[in-house]
This record gives C-alpha cells, structure tokens and sequence, in this order.
C-alpha cells in the first residue's frame, strides 16, 4: 500500500483475523511503499507479519513481482491484495480448500466493494483466449512459482515496471501457464474492493486503459506439463482483439 493511512488498520485485521485450517501456515507481508508519512507504526508490532518499508516508490506491481520471489515454493499460495482493501470472514479458508487440490494452480472469483455500483458479479470466463477475455480475475490467487516464471521484460515498459493495470501484466501470463483446466472460478465473494479517489482508475483511466491494453498485446506463454518446468514463450499466439478497449485521444 502506499498513503493508505485510512485502511490500513482495518485491511491489517481482516488478514489477521481469518481462521484458517491447522495445517495451513499464514505468511502475511506488509509493503509500505515509501508512504509520506509511513503507515502507522502499529504494524511492526504485529508479530505474524512482516513489514518491508520502501524509501522510494516502486509501484504494485515491481513489490508484488519482488516479494513472489521470496516464496517460491510450489505448496505456497499467494493472495496479493491492495493496502486499501480487506479480506472477508473465511476467505483465506475458501482459499485453502481449493488449493488443497495440487492440481488448482490459480484461483480466480468475486468481490463485493465500498460502492454498490462497482461490486463485481461473479462470471466464469468464456471460450475466448485469456488475453480476450473481460477482465474478471479478481481477486487472484496462483502457487508462488508461477509469478516468478514471467519475465521482468513482460512487466515493465520501457525498461520501468507498468504503473498502471499491473493485475492485468500478471495475471494473463498466469493463465496461459496454468491453463484451463488447472484454473478455478470461486463463486463466493472474498474480498471488499475500496472504491476511492486514489484508485487506478480514479487518478488516471486513460493511463489505466492504456497499460491494460499494451498488457493484452506482449507475447504470450504456453501452457506448463509441470509447476516446475521453465516458461516458454508462446511468440506464434495473435494478440487481442481487444483494441476497443484503449482509444487514443
């Protein structure tokens, strides 16, 4: 999170408060993404956590990518979430026991949010190609290796990693690795979005437009027999079709 003075206490509970199974293990890391000033100092006394403070802003996704690569094991489950969003009673359970399937590899399903008008219904996603499709994979979660298989190139643009829209970066090259039948859809909602000014697409939607659009169009991969095999870039897949969502102006 960055300046999320506001949320953080209550995003901070809802992590630490979820139940979950007697043989699943919690691994909750804080980024405080040079906040000016920091977020509150009662983090750090929180002994299940870890806080990383960063002098200079990185970004979500250059800290998401970062700290994937501490975790890397193919039984680690990640569930990135915003400084400024909470997780609902039972979600981090409803997440063990989809992956406690060794052939869930990404988990995707619904939110509720601060603002009735952006709730997101839930949606399997249809026949298209991941890179076609809505951008319905929120929230997301994916076994630790896959993140650390995408190239930093594919993340970033211009040798910067994407300011914007950097779900949308991560989370197709995911998919494409996972494939089909390796990807859950999770109907029950278990994360509350905050809808405020300092969203993406609040600050910037044509910034936002944009990143998502050039994401849809970096080449793709090809889908993995195992978690461990390297990735493999798929340069013979076409690129969306999705120009409509990106209009210059």
């Amino acid at each position: 999170g960055r300046n999320h003075h506001a949320f953080a206490n209550q995003s901070v509970c809802s992590v630490l408060e979820q139940g979950l199974p007697e043989d699943v293990e919690l691994r909750y890391t804080w980024v405080d993404d040079a906040s000016d000033p920091p977020v509150f100092g009662g983090l750090e006394s929180q002994t299940e956590m870890v806080v990383v403070r960063k002098p200079v802003r990185c970004g979500a996704l250059a800290n998401f990518y970062r700290e994937a690569l501490r975790h890397i094991e193919p039984d680690t489950v990640v569930f990135p979430l915003g400084g400024d969003d909470y997780l609902l009673p039972g979600a981090l359970r409803r997440v063990s026991e989809l992956f406690a399937d060794p052939q869930c590899w990404v988990m995707y399903g619904s939110y509720e949010a601060s603002s009735p008008s952006h709730n997101l219904r839930p949606r399997p996603m249809t026949d298209q190609p991941f890179r076609d499709q809505p951008f319905i994979f929120m929230p997301l979660c994916y076994r630790a290796p896959l993140l650390t298989k995408i190239r930093p190139r594919d993340l970033q643009m211009g040798g910067m990693w994407q300011p914007s829209a950097g779900d949308v970066a991560f989370t197709l090259p995911m998919l494409e690795m996972a494939g089909r039948e390796r990807i859950r859809f999770n109907e029950q909602p278990i994360m509350l979005y905050n809808v405020h000014e300092g969203n993406d697409g609040a600050t910037d939607k044509y910034l936002q437009d944009f990143c998502s659009w050039y994401s849809r169009n970096r080449p793709g991969y090809k889908r993995l027999e195992r978690i461990e095999d390297p990735a493999v870039i798929d340069h013979d897949a076409p690129g969306s079709t999705l120009s409509h969502i990106f209009v210059p102006r």
